[in-house]
């Protein structure tokens, strides 16, 4: 019996030192509750530093929003000149906190376009699944059918395969490719694949694209997003109806 109770704990602790190592809990093909969730107001100060930051900017710009991906996108500006950009990442945010600041920090900005990065986050911990994930991304949406002016479009950035978070690489190409899907009915929604400029030539990740820590873009990853998402969003701009300044 002593050695029998021994094995279940051996066991045990196992199975939670390999969840908490990064090795997802579920598979994405099952059904699942919520999962853990991360206390909803951890970034509230780095939101409101951004709400004062852009309190008087002019409406009408183009708006990043997401997780450290656009937060830590230093050149953003002068990378996107001429267009007025605007940098709303924040923390290392999921869908559900870009969704619960929406209203707050996007709405009034009124942006002719919004380019939005998330989701990486959400999938890439050990209780989340893609069901889950996938009503985050669809409460995205709605916000954005709601609170956004009816001609601007949103650009969704589908998410990136870092070297650093390989063991969740089914899952977030099993994700992009149902926004994919989704994208085919959202008129306003355009899809930019995040992953694919990043890629080696022999299909693998480039690790010239990612900064030390293996997880987050290089100078030489971020210009890769640039080149393919600049084209795009001069386009976009150009036939938007930009809304009037305040």
């Amino acid at each position: 019996m002593r050695r029998k109770r021994a094995f279940l704990y051996s066991l045990g602790l196992g199975m939670l030192v390999s969840a908490l190592s990064g090795w997802p809990a579920v598979t994405a093909a099952q059904s699942c509750p919520e999962g853990y969730s991360f206390p909803i107001t951890r970034f509230r100060r780095e939101i409101r530093d951004l709400q004062i930051k852009y309190a008087r900017i002019p409406k009408g710009a183009v708006v990043f929003y997401g997780s450290s991906s656009i937060r830590r996108w230093g050149t953003l500006r002068t990378d996107f000149a001429p267009l007025p950009v605007v940098n709303c990442g924040f923390g290392g945010a999921t869908l559900k906190e870009m969704n619960y600041y929406f209203r707050q920090l996007i709405a009034p900005l009124k942006p002719s376009i919004l380019v939005a990065y998330g989701g990486e986050n959400d999938l890439a911990h050990p209780l989340y699944c893609l069901d889950s994930v996938q009503a985050r991304f669809r409460q995205f949406l709605r916000l954005c059918d709601a609170y956004l002016p009816p001609q601007c479009p949103v650009v969704f950035v589908l998410i990136k395969n870092s070297p650093k978070r390989a063991a969740f690489r089914s899952q977030f190409e099993e994700f992009n490719a149902w926004v994919k899907q989704e994208a085919v009915n959202h008129p306003r929604l355009y899809l930019f694949d995040g992953d694919k400029v990043l890629q080696a030539p022999d299909g693998g990740n480039s690790h010239l694209v990612y900064g030390p820590d293996s997880l987050h873009l290089g100078p030489e990853g971020y210009r890769r997003w640039t080149e393919g998402l600049k084209p795009l969003l001069l386009r976009l701009y150009a036939s938007a109806e930009v809304p009037a300044k305040p």
